[in-house]
């Protein structure tokens, strides 16, 4: 409606007209990605005059804007029906949260191969959903495919993926089934990013990594919730000649990513948070200061740090693997060979330690009579600390491949799931077994979407010439690829 509003209005329009609200509604799309409200519409625009824009004194109030921010959404709406219908087939990726007044909401993404043979990755819609049960769910993916104008959704859905709740993938009342019962072909992933979050916190459960997590979280809340308290932080630290930043949050959406940077900001502004904390004690009244002198002890003890830095050894290599999964590009092949790649830096880090805590285990190997320091700061219960990190750090490797390799299994052992591997020509044979190479993964494949591929292929003779044919070609002219 506001698409036929706008064209109309400009229909009869001189070029220099359509210039000038077309610049307009360049502003009322930044406006909309940056979530700026709309009343701020007439302020931007007069910046721009300011700059030299000409942009009239016509359609430069906040009801422009909201037209404006309106007709590409109704654009981009269109497009995105032109491309699914379009496209052969398509996957979907589904999340619930609730929003800050507590309405549930749930999130949905379609995942298609555009006509320039590109991965799309584009937000279907942001829908309530009056119960987030199994019905609920169902109703509200076809009623968001409906307004759209798609009402034949299930004919090319071949994918789903969410979180592991049994609401999404329940094996007699989940949503799977359900869907299933229409796309009898569709293959279910439960979320690797998600599978990732839950692998660590299986690994790290009743561990002493519970300890180091709540101090990054006690950390956290001593200063932010008192600036007064962060500026002497800062102060101190100039004193110092070090350099400290704000405490990070340790938990969220991102756990991996949140932990990771917590414990490493701790780790760079360590003899900064520990002197700042020991001064902090004195000026606080008697119980708030016996709380912080007990924290400080534990951050003191070379068990805690020891640990701290043996976290972030094992850490650092699976927040880079979390960040590699959220990738809108990264596909189940790729999934799998950096999974692989992941757990051989695990096996590494075990044993190689990172500079700083090498230079603080070799202090306790040392000939001399001295105290073990770290950057200035005298550590305790050295002899246990030692024994427990050498010991703990191999263990916590082990758990988390372990973890990994539970959580993952399916990517090697879903005969679906594993025929991914034909797109990886670097797999592929170069001699004569290559004529058979993966024919036994298509006919499987072809049978499992037989009903999806019915009216796309003729026959199963006709696929296994094209598998043919696409070895044939690659192996001439791609080998340089491989």
């Amino acid at each position: 409606m506001h698409l036929y509003v706008v064209g109309q209005a400009l229909s009869q329009a001189s070029n220099e007209e359509k210039a000038r609200v077309s610049k307009l509604m360049e502003i009322a799309y930044v406006m909309a990605r940056e979530e700026i409200a709309f009343k701020k519409f007439g302020a931007l625009v007069n910046l721009e005059k300011r700059h030299g824009v000409h942009l009239g004194d016509a359609y430069n109030h906040r009801i422009a804007a909201a037209e404006f921010t309106a007709t590409i959404g109704e654009e981009i709406e269109s497009d995105l029906k032109t491309a699914l219908e379009q496209a052969d087939f398509f996957s979907i990726c589904c999340d619930g949260s609730t929003d800050v007044s507590t309405v549930e909401k749930e999130l949905i993404y379609v995942k298609f191969i555009n006509t320039r043979g590109a991965t799309e990755n584009q937000i279907l819609g942001l829908r309530d959903i009056s119960v987030a049960d199994t019905d609920g769910l169902q109703a509200t993916i076809t009623t968001t495919f409906s307004e759209l104008g798609i009402t034949n959704f299930s004919k090319k859905l071949v994918g789903f993926c969410a979180d592991g709740a049994s609401v999404n993938f329940g094996v007699k009342g989940g949503l799977v089934p359900k869907l299933k019962e229409n796309s009898p072909w569709l293959v279910s992933i439960h979320c690797l990013s998600h599978r990732l979050e839950l692998s660590l916190k299986n690994a790290f459960r009743d561990t002493y990594f519970d300890t180091i997590s709540e101090i990054l979280l006690w950390l956290h809340g001593v200063y932010e919730k008192s600036p007064k308290r962060f500026y002497g932080l800062k102060a101190l630290a100039e004193v110092m000649d070090e350099q400290v930043h704000r405490p990070a949050r340790a938990q969220g959406t991102r756990w991996i990513q949140h932990k990771v940077k917590a414990a490493s900001i701790l780790v760079s502004g360590y003899p900064v948070f520990v002197t700042h904390l020991e001064k902090l004690a004195q000026d606080e009244p008697r119980q708030q200061a016996a709380k912080i002198r007990g924290y400080v002890k534990i951050m003191k003890s070379f068990k805690f740090l020891s640990c701290l830095l043996a976290f972030v050894d094992l850490l650092v290599p699976i927040a880079r693997l979390s960040l590699f999964l959220q990738g809108d590009a990264t596909n189940l092949m790729m999934a799998k060979t950096s999974i692989d790649t992941t757990k051989k830096s695990l096996q590494s880090a075990a044993s190689v330690h990172s500079e700083e805590l090498t230079n603080l285990i070799q202090q306790t190997e040392s000939a001399e009579e001295k105290p073990v320091e770290f950057r200035g700061i005298s550590l305790n219960d050295v002899k246990t600390g030692v024994a427990f990190v050498q010991t703990q750090k191999i263990n916590f490797a082990s758990r988390i491949t372990t973890a990994l390799e539970n959580r993952f299994q399916n990517l090697s052992s879903d005969p679906i799931l594993q025929a991914v591997q034909l797109l990886d020509i670097k797999l592929w044979p170069h001699d004569d077994s290559l004529n058979d190479f993966g024919n036994d993964h298509v006919k499987m494949l072809y049978n499992h979407f037989s009903g999806l591929l019915k009216d796309r292929v003729d026959s199963l003779d006709e696929l296994m010439r094209d598998w043919g044919e696409l070895k044939q070609f690659v192996t001439a002219n791609m080998n340089h690829l491989s």
